[in-house]
């Protein structure tokens, strides 16, 4: 029986993989996908090997009845080990499948994922009477023009150009401020000049009086 993916899908822009009666957990499976649903491939695989290293928690926003809190995360957490390394299988086959159809895969995105459960059966044994984790766990990837990182790069080019501007106003102000001091110094260096020029002519009209000689003075009388 073929199986039926939840989400939709086209051949041409995206790849596909499912792992059938993986024996996992549901409910982690639930939470893992929340974590990484929208993220590129790379980021979504740095993701869960940060999990199964045990460096860095997945946050529990719907099954988190006595759970933990965890530092990193900022809220209720756990490292579900096998249930990351489960989906990172399922996500490189997805990748595969990508790269076999001439896929772009470093600008994909997880663009569905899901979680369902699957059949339980009954353990053997000493645990009889329990019955077996199993789920369904399905992958969609899709080629888009821009992923969620460039996004940050957009940020960070924006910073960068709002420093520069902050950075010019405060050059433009120095420079006015650099402008105005000059024009000042000017301003006083030319009332000394004209200073210096007015006492000179006071000087020379002074000089002028005093060299006319006294014979002219009574021919003018």
């Amino acid at each position: 029986m073929d199986y039926r993916y939840a989400g939709a899908y086209s051949k041409e822009t995206m790849a596909r993989a499912v792992g059938k009666d993986v024996v996992i957990s549901t409910k982690n499976s639930v939470e893992i996908a929340k974590m990484i649903k929208g993220m590129s491939i790379e980021k979504a695989k740095a993701r869960l090997q940060l999990v199964i290293e045990l460096k860095k928690a997945v946050p529990y926003t719907r099954f988190n009845d006595d759970v933990a809190h965890k530092k990193a995360i900022g809220g209720p957490g756990r490292f579900p080990q096998k249930t990351a390394k489960e989906i990172l299988k399922i996500l490189e086959s997805a990748e595969i499948n990508a790269q076999f159809k001439g896929l772009d895969t470093t600008s994909m995105v997880i663009q569905h994922i899901c979680a369902h459960k699957a059949a339980r059966p009954w353990k053997h044994g000493r645990q009889g009477r329990r019955k077996a984790k199993r789920t369904h766990f399905e992958i969609i990837l899709a080629e888009v023009q821009g992923t969620k990182e460039p996004k940050k790069e957009n940020k960070q080019n924006k910073k960068e150009d709002k420093q520069k501007i902050k950075e010019s106003k405060s050059i433009g102000k120095v420079k006015s401020e650099k402008e105005a001091k000059i024009a000042e110094k000017k301003e006083v260096k030319e009332t000394k000049l004209d200073e210096k020029k007015e006492t000179k002519e006071m000087e020379n009209q002074e000089s002028k009086q005093k060299s006319v000689s006294p014979k002219t003075q009574e021919e003018k009388q």
